[in-house]
């Protein structure tokens, strides 16, 4: 029998009523959505996939397991009632997505990264890629894909898709009005299901972007993938119809 971890009184009553919530809140959210957070799960594990696929580029091996973490731990936390931090998770997962897209072309200012360096934001730059996300918009594979495409939904376009999602994640970083979670009396979170379902719908959006963005990004990879894999990530990673379209009009099999 394992010993008993030695705990002061304040940290004991800290651990037990965590306890107390967490199994609570955990057996709501699968009461209502053990599906959707079964098909979440399995969205996590096709990170793999791009782990494997993208082992010669240098700056992966740090980004991809980040990217995995982020997704998984997010799941965690909405099943926990902890919706404000399971939003920060995803714009963390977001912005480590994109960043990897933009240092696999810019190995020098990774290694600046690497250290610490802040040159971007010394220069007033929003991010390591720039102001706003043109960067993106200017790859020649994200302007075929909407040359060869039209019809699809934008992600550095006219309708910035993935500025929107950025924006709207980082309310629940700086902590806007609307996401507030702890209740007046009360320390613990509780279930909600309207707040689980606005969650469960941003972490579909998420993924998908993700998934989109890493195949424009690294549009080599994702073309010589075998098929099986190319249709996990499409059909489990993509929930938009017309997004799954589009990837398979632009990288026919």
């Amino acid at each position: 029998m394992m010993a008993e971890i030695p705990m002061g009184d304040s940290t004991r009553i800290m651990h037990e009523s965590q306890e107390k919530w967490v199994v609570e809140n955990w057996n709501n959210t699968l009461a209502n959505y053990t599906e959707d957070v079964e098909k979440l799960v399995n969205m996590t594990e096709l990170f793999n996939i791009w782990a494997t696929k993208l082992q010669s580029i240098s700056s992966a091996d740090k980004f991809i397991p980040e990217i995995f973490m982020d997704s998984y731990i997010s799941i965690h936390f909405a099943g926990y009632g902890l919706y404000k931090y399971a939003h920060a998770c995803l714009r963390s997962q977001l912005e480590s997505a994109l960043r990897l897209v933009y240092f696999s072309k810019h190995e020098v200012e990774y290694g600046w990264w690497s250290e610490g360096s802040t040159w971007f934001k010394d220069n007033k730059l929003a991010d390591v890629w720039g102001r706003g996300h043109d960067y993106f918009r200017e790859l020649r594979t994200v302007k075929d894909f909407k040359k060869e495409c039209p019809d699809a939904p934008e992600l550095f376009g006219n309708k910035m898709r993935i500025a929107k999602l950025y924006s709207e994640l980082s309310q629940f970083i700086h902590s806007g009005a609307g996401q507030f979670q702890t209740e007046v009396g009360k320390v613990s979170p509780a279930y909600e299901m309207e707040k689980f379902h606005r969650w469960n719908g941003m972490f579909k959006k998420v993924q998908e972007c993700i998934h989109v963005a890493l195949a424009l990004g690294f549009p080599d990879e994702f073309k010589n993938m075998g098929e099986t894999d190319r249709s996990k990530i499409t059909n489990s990673g993509i929930s938009n119809s017309s997004f799954r379209q589009a990837l398979d009009k632009f990288f026919p099999p």
